[in-house]
């Protein structure tokens, strides 16, 4: 069991080089000069889906702030989670709405904010970095739901809290699961996929939890653990 992480709003100013994007279609996102870009591909069911992913830091040698390092994670993050609801819907499960795709990038993210707790728990970092660290990326996250949000459903309503009191929920009930090793353990994987499947359409829906657990989450991490190497 690892100590809870807790975020919060607050008055950050954050970085606008995300993508405004619906898993149907994923846009180009604006590059920055700071990072290098290596395009992966991720494999469901046969079916290939190439994403482009912030792999390294151009200048190595220079001291990152956790500002930067979230802004990195949360670009990635959103890409790989993008992908897996794109292989879900290949697969042939339902998705019906915009912002039905984005409850399942939401889940998603959720747990994926967890294995970068524990992946820096286990890593040379002060607990007042690691918090500032999760702080940044969880942030960076609820702009991009946020700014998604408000496009799909054109209004001006705020999906920050929303998103960061999901995100508080999930990570104080999945420090309760074992995470050996680098790799969640079936527990965990287990209940990432009851919440997708809750946020999923009724076609097959009994087998969205299996499918989430033994492909979706060994595949996301396989793709997220070529970003930690270079930018944890």
């Amino acid at each position: 069991m690892v100590s809870k992480c807790s975020f919060t709003l607050c008055k950050l100013r954050f970085f606008d080089n995300f993508c405004l994007a619906t898993t149907k279609n994923l846009h180009r996102a604006k590059l920055s000069v700071y990072y290098s870009f290596q395009q992966v591909t991720s494999r469901s069911g046969g079916k290939k889906v190439k994403i482009r992913i912030k792999s390294k830091w151009n200048d190595k040698d220079r001291e990152r702030s956790a500002k930067e390092i979230g802004s990195a994670l949360a670009f990635n993050l959103w890409r790989i989670a993008g992908a897996n609801v794109l292989h879900i819907e290949n697969e042939g499960f339902q998705t019906d709405t915009y912002n039905q795709r984005l409850d399942v990038i939401a889940e998603l993210l959720a747990f994926f904010i967890h294995v970068v707790d524990r992946m820096i728990s286990e890593k040379e970092y002060s607990e007042e970095d690691r918090k500032e660290l999760i702080t940044a990326l969880a942030l960076n996250l609820a702009k991009t739901m946020h700014d998604n949000r408000q496009d799909v459903n054109e209004d001006k309503a705020d999906y920050k809290e929303p998103f960061i009191q999901m995100m508080n929920q999930r990570m104080g009930e999945y420090a309760e699961f074992s995470f050996d090793e680098g790799e969640p353990g079936f527990q965990l994987r287990r209940r990432v996929g009851e919440y997708v499947q809750e946020k999923m359409g009724e076609k097959d829906n009994k087998w969205v939890t299996d499918q989430v657990m033994d492909i979706e989450i060994p595949d996301a991490l396989k793709t997220f653990k070529k970003v930690a190497r270079n930018l944890l």
